[in-house]
C-alpha cells in the first residue's frame, strides 16, 4: 500500500523483519536493513543522548531561547549540562529601562559612574581582561553567559554581523580575524591594496592586489622586487597566487578608510597611527580620534573610481545601528 508521508513509495507491513523480507523480490532483498531491538532498560532517548553531549571549545553557537535567542556566542568552556559563552550583552547593570535588549558593551567607565563595584578578572597568564559587576562577568566588554548545553545549536562560519561586537571588543582576535577571512572580510579588497603573506615561505613579505577571485577564495598578489625570493635576480616584480587565509591586509597613516561592521558601519576617516591590530581614525575633523579594529576597514574609494576588474559579490552588508545621535560619513 502507499501512504501520503512517502510519496511514489510503497509501505509494506508485517508482524517480523523477516516476513518482510521474505516477501519481496529477489532483486529487492537488499533493500532492507537489519533492525534491532533493545530492552527499554538498555535504550536511551534521543533527547537524552543530546543532553549528554559537550561542545568543542573555541567554536560558535547559536543561542535558541530566552532573551539572547538568535545571538552567536563564543564557547569558553563546556559540559554535558551546561555550556558558557562569551557573547553581546543585551543588558548592563546600570541600564535604564528603556535600554534593556540592546546589544552594547559593557562600559566601567558607566558602571563607576553610576556607584557600582568592579571587581578586575584577570586571565591564567595575570592579565586584566575584564569585570566582575553585578553579579555578571564581562570579558573584554562582552558578557560571560551560562546556558543549558542543549539550548544552543552549532554555527560554523557565522556572518560578521553577527560577531561584530566580538571584533569591537578585539576578543580572542586571532580566531576571530580566521572566522571573518573564511567568509567575508576579502569581499571588501581591492585591486592595489597591499596586503602581507602570513603562511609559507614568504610569510612576511608584502605586496599589491592584482585580483580577488572571492568564489575561489583565492588572490594574486604583486611582490615588489625587494620582496622577492632570495636569490632571485630578476628585476621584475613578481606575481603570485595564494589562498585569501594566507593574506591580511594592511593599512598606512595618512590613508582613507571606510569602516564595514560594528557600531561605526559607513564612517570614512583618515588614519592617524596604525599599530598592532587597530587603527586611530581621524572622523570629521573631529577629536578624540576613533579607535578601529583594522577587521572592519576597507580601503575607501569614490564609485565613480572603482576599478570593475575585481570579481566582488555585493550584498553583504553590516546591518548594526548607527550611534545615537551621529550619522554615517556619506
Amino acid at each position: 500500500m502507499s501512504v501520503p508521508w512517502l510519496p511514489r513509495r510503497l509501505y509494506v507491513a508485517g508482524t517480523c523483519s523477516a516476513e518482510v523480507r521474505n516477501r519481496l523480490p529477489p532483486s529487492h532483498r537488499s533493500a532492507t536493513k537489519e533492525i534491532i531491538l533493545l530492552p527499554p532498560a538498555e535504550a536511551t532517548s534521543l533527547a537524552a543522548f543530546e543532553a549528554q553531549q559537550t561542545l568543542p571549545i573555541w567554536t560558535w553557537v547559536r543561542i535558541k531561547k530566552g532573551l539572547y535567542k538568535g545571538d552567536i556566542g563564543f564557547v569558553e568552556r563546556s559540559d554535558q549540562t551546561d555550556v558558557t559563552l562569551i557573547v553581546a550583552p543585551r543588558e548592563r547593570p546600570y541600564d535604564l529601562p528603556q535600554q534593556s535588549g540592546e546589544k552594547s558593551l559593557f562600559s566601567s567607565e558607566l558602571a563607576t559612574l553610576a556607584s557600582l563595584a568592579l571587581e578586575p578578572i584577570t586571565s591564567p597568564i595575570g592579565e586584566d581582561v575584564g569585570f566582575r559587576c553585578g553579579g555578571h562577568d564581562f570579558i573584554c566588554g562582552l558578557l560571560r553567559l551560562t546556558v543549558p548545553t542543549h539550548s544552543v545549536v552549532s554555527v560554523e562560519l557565522p556572518i560578521p554581523d553577527d560577531i561584530a561586537f566580538h571584533m569591537v571588543a578585539n576578543f580572542e582576535r586571532t580566531f576571530v580575524e580566521k572566522t571573518v577571512h573564511l567568509f567575508f572580510l576579502a569581499q571588501f579588497w581591492r585591486e592595489s591594496d597591499t596586503v602581507e603573506i602570513c603562511e609559507g615561505e614568504l610569510s612576511g613579505s608584502r605586496g599589491k592586489l592584482i585580483d580577488v577571485e572571492w568564489q575561489k577564495r583565492t588572490a594574486s598578489v604583486l611582490l615588489l622586487n625587494a620582496e622577492a625570493r632570495e636569490g632571485d635576480l630578476d628585476d621584475k616584480d613578481e606575481a603570485i597566487h595564494c589562498c585569501i587565509q594566507e593574506l591580511r591586509r594592511v593599512f598606512s597613516t595618512g590613508q582613507t578608510v571606510r569602516i564595514i561592521a560594528g557600531p561605526y558601519r559607513g564612517y570614512v576617516g583618515h588614519i592617524i597611527t596604525a599599530s598592532g591590530s587597530s587603527v586611530s581614525l581621524q572622523y570629521d575633523g573631529q577629536s578624540p580620534h576613533l579607535e578601529v579594529s583594522e577587521l572592519l576597514l576597507e580601503t575607501h574609494v569614490p564609485d565613480h573610481v572603482r576599478s570593475l576588474s575585481t570579481k566582488h559579490d555585493a550584498g553583504m552588508r553590516m546591518n548594526l545601528p548607527e550611534p545615537a545621535g551621529q550619522s554615517p560619513a556619506r
